[in-house]
């Protein structure tokens, strides 16, 4: 009898919780609704207004004459097959005689730069050339790969 006395007691204790209260009340249960109107209203709010097209222009930058990967590749390897020695990356950059039709400006010397490295490192990745630096911040030389 002892253990049943130790347990706890409802009413002193534990709390009983009684009964489940009603979240909200439903006053009138049923709700008509014409499907027809519905759906119209639903295409009304999600249809476009023709008068609200944007018509303005589209604003286009304008196209950039730059240097690109395939032509300095190409540039690389031709100019390396014509010279036995291994030439510096800034001897392969395009010269006078590939200019564009614009004058050289700080973009397009960064885009010749960018285009000329990316296509070294490619071909080096080919086999076709073989890239060598003495030191950090020392030119880059480019040769053919010997492995041909």
């Amino acid at each position: 009898m002892g253990r049943v006395e130790q347990r706890p007691q409802l009413g002193r204790d534990v709390f009983a919780r009684g009964r489940s209260e009603a979240i909200g009340g439903v006053i009138g249960g049923s709700v008509e609704v014409d499907m027809i109107a519905f759906l119209w209203a639903c295409l009304e709010r999600f249809d476009d207004p023709a008068d609200t097209v944007d018509t303005r222009p589209i604003y286009r930058l304008p196209a950039l004459d730059l240097y690109g990967i395939p032509e300095a590749r190409d540039r690389i390897l031709r100019r390396l097959v014509g010279n036995e020695a291994a030439l510096r990356l800034d001897q392969l950059l395009p010269g006078p005689d590939q200019q564009m039709a614009q004058a050289p400006t700080r973009l397009r010397l960064r885009s010749a730069w960018s285009s000329t490295f990316v296509a070294s490192l490619e071909l080096a990745r080919q086999g076709d050339v073989a890239l060598a630096q003495a030191e950090t911040f020392d030119p880059i030389i480019v040769s053919i790969s010997s492995s041909d």
